[in-house]
């Protein structure tokens, strides 16, 4: 079991990614650095629209070694309806974004999140809603209601079970709670973050983020 790394989490804006800064606290409670950290949420364009170009990110960090922890959730997530999601572990650029993988098909868990099973904090799921070579796998989250039952399977086929307890969407020009992400002592849980709302274009896409919130079962 590895101790937990505190995210705070301050606020996301738009521009076709979430942005935030990103916090790393000890134990003790001191600051070791601050960075900027960009989520990508979706690609904000409609299935018919071209791609927006802009310049590729910085190249990867290394993952760090809790990417390689037997309980990484990288086994998949599993729907109400026994589809499984694929999940791959995804670190920071050193840019500070942070994608979800290019496949859309696929999803990300936020190497710096928790370990599904380790009794505290959130593990922290990504993915695309869609892009202009069709849906992603992150628009059937949309789906999801109160006491669906999601199954996080880990590396070494251990499953871990919660119910949904909320999904809450937010204005991408108003500060993302921090309380969703940044859980250390509180109990267990899954939150899968993706776009939503109206496609406005511009700037923002899609207006909104959606924060799906399951706990332990």
């Amino acid at each position: 079991m590895r101790q937990w790394v505190g995210i705070s989490i301050r606020s996301l804006v738009a521009a076709g990614t979430a942005i935030a800064v990103l916090m790393i606290v000890g134990a003790v409670g001191a600051t070791l650095f601050e960075s900027r950290l960009a989520v990508v949420l979706g690609t904000n364009e409609p299935v018919a629209t071209a791609p927006v170009s802009r310049e590729a990110p910085t190249p990867a960090m290394e993952l760090p070694a809790m990417a390689t922890d037997p309980q990484r959730p990288t086994g998949g997530l599993i729907l109400p309806d026994g589809t499984t999601q694929p999940v791959d572990a995804v670190a920071a650029f050193p840019d500070g974004t942070l994608n979800p993988p290019e496949d859309i098909s696929r999803l990300g868990w936020w190497v710096d999140s928790g370990l599904p099973g380790q009794g505290s904090g959130s593990v922290v799921l990504a993915g695309h809603i869609d892009s202009n070579r069709g849906k992603g796998t992150a628009h059937r989250w949309l789906e999801l209601r109160a006491d669906h039952l999601l199954v996080l399977v880990d590396a070494t086929g251990g499953r871990h079970s919660y119910r949904v307890t909320e999904t809450r969407s937010f204005d991408k020009a108003s500060d993302f709670p921090a309380d969703l992400i940044n859980a250390t002592t509180d109990p267990e849980r899954l939150v899968l973050v993706t776009c939503g709302g109206p496609f406005i274009g511009g700037k923002t896409g899609y207006r909104d983020n959606v924060a799906i919130t399951a706990r332990r079962a």
